[in-house]
């Protein structure tokens, strides 16, 4: 990977928190066999419900029912090797495809904590198993 000079310039994503009903979290598995959270990179001039309409509309066909809190940040790499910072928020959906539409996502699922615990992240999405308490805060699985 080439040697990036130091920066203040950090790329900032939103990443989707959504539950089915049975408390399980939403996931796509790119073509590298890793896992990540739906979302991806906040453009400038987008406001915050803008991006995740776009965002999951590209990825799912999603239509926002609600967005919720902000439950946690961190920091990662995007896949250039820029230094990525994450916003983890709730939000609910009333409708999506049951397959990921961009070519690159290979597959969808909703996991539990311990099956997501023992899953292979994205390098960008790794630091999301350092927040395992934030993402089940209320209803430990």
């Amino acid at each position: 990977m080439m040697q990036l000079p130091d920066t203040t310039f950090h790329r900032v994503s939103l990443k989707a928190l959504i539950y089915d009903d049975q408390n399980r979290l939403l996931l796509f598995r790119n073509e590298l066999d890793q896992w990540e959270l739906p979302g991806g990179g906040w453009d400038a001039g987008e406001s915050f419900e803008d991006c995740f309409k776009r965002e999951l509309s590209e990825e799912i066909d999603g239509q926002i029912s609600e967005i919720g809190n902000i439950e946690f940040c961190y920091q990662g790499k995007t896949s250039k090797g820029y230094p990525k910072v994450s916003i983890a928020v709730n939000v609910g959906l009333k409708d999506f495809a049951d397959k990921p539409k961009e070519a690159d996502l290979q597959e969808m699922r909703f996991f539990t904590r311990d099956e997501l615990a023992t899953l292979k992240f994205d390098e960008g999405d790794e630091a999301v198993l350092n927040h395992l308490n934030d993402i089940w805060r209320t209803n430990a699985n």
